[in-house]
């Protein structure tokens, strides 16, 4: 299961990590519920969808009383894009593990604000055609 989204995603190292996020990534843990799409779809997806770089670290999918879901942890610039991930996936949790505190400039803001417009367009868009 893991080998065929590392051929995909190749892991990083720490002596990566610690590069990239010296140069403004951020390091994200996020858990997504997996209702019944296959571990590596779901992680692409994700992964796809998020505008910006991801560096991917790693993945874990976990049975719990709520269901199954999948544990990532990925690097992720700039820190706008977690909104957007955020926005499109509506994880269960997620955790901003480093750095301890994230500068965003005015152009972040408008793009959060951007993505959050065009979420809320498409969801209502699917409501209508309901």
């Amino acid at each position: 299961m893991f080998e065929d989204i590392e051929e995909e995603f190749t892991p990083i190292d720490e002596e990566e990590i610690d590069s990239i996020l010296d140069h403004g990534a951020v390091r994200v843990g996020v858990l997504i519920e997996n209702e019944d799409e296959d571990f590596n779809t779901l992680i692409s997806r994700v992964i796809e969808s998020i505008n910006g770089d991801v560096e991917y670290i790693k993945a874990e999918e976990m049975e719990l009383e709520a269901g199954r879901v999948v544990a990532l942890d990925l690097l992720i610039e700039p820190p706008s894009s977690v909104f957007d991930m955020v926005l499109r996936h509506v994880p269960m949790v997620i955790k901003i593990m480093e750095p301890e505190n994230i500068t965003l400039s005015m152009l972040d803001i408008q793009d959060i604000s951007t993505n959050v417009a065009e979420v809320i367009n498409d969801v209502m868009i699917q409501n209508a055609v309901k």
